[in-house]
């Protein structure tokens, strides 16, 4: 309710494009606000995503985490629970996953994790954006999924971040 009084009414283009199984929502990191509001506005599935463990400290943060179906990371520590719990949630089949490549939003560079989540899990990648200017002009668009067919190491790790950024400039990132 807070997000539709603040946001208003929201746009979504290219809903078309999201699969009829679960997949990754993968979408660049700029608002405090970004996952819960593609959580809730996308409801064609359920959602979970990762968050930054020092969220979870606060109670009203924590709480609300854990209703959107976030689990937490320590990012100086990640650890394979981090990359082993999304893979076996996508694939039980149950729910989709969304991440935001640079793992903060206050990063520009992409790490691989949404990448090795992907090609392990199969499931196809969707990238989307936000784009929120004023009160009723926040827009979601979404591209086209994708599927992270080839191993994800230091050889093809480019290729793959060249493929998310070409589908982010197809929807106008």
């Amino acid at each position: 309710m807070y997000f539709a009084i603040y946001l208003g009414p929201i746009k979504i283009v290219g809903k078309e494009n999201l699969p009829d199984i679960n997949f990754i929502l993968v979408a660049p990191h700029h608002y405090l606000w970004d996952a819960p509001v593609l959580a809730v506005t996308l409801v064609s599935t359920t959602f979970f995503f990762m968050a930054k463990k020092e969220l979870f400290s606060n109670f009203f943060f924590g709480t609300l985490l854990g209703h959107l179906n976030a689990f937490p990371v320590d990012r100086k520590k990640p650890g394979t629970r981090s990359i082993k719990m999304p893979i076996r949630e996508l694939r039980r089949g149950s729910k989709s996953m969304i991440i935001f490549p640079t793992g903060s939003r206050f990063s520009t560079q992409i790490k691989p994790g949404y990448l090795m989540i992907a090609h392990a899990s199969q499931v196809p990648v969707v990238p989307a954006t936000i784009k929120h200017s004023k009160w009723g002009q926040t827009v979601i668009e979404i591209g086209r999924p994708y599927f992270v067919n080839e191993a994800v190491n230091s050889r093809t790790k480019e290729n793959h971040y060249q493929n998310l950024l070409d589908a982010y400039e197809s929807i106008g990132a």
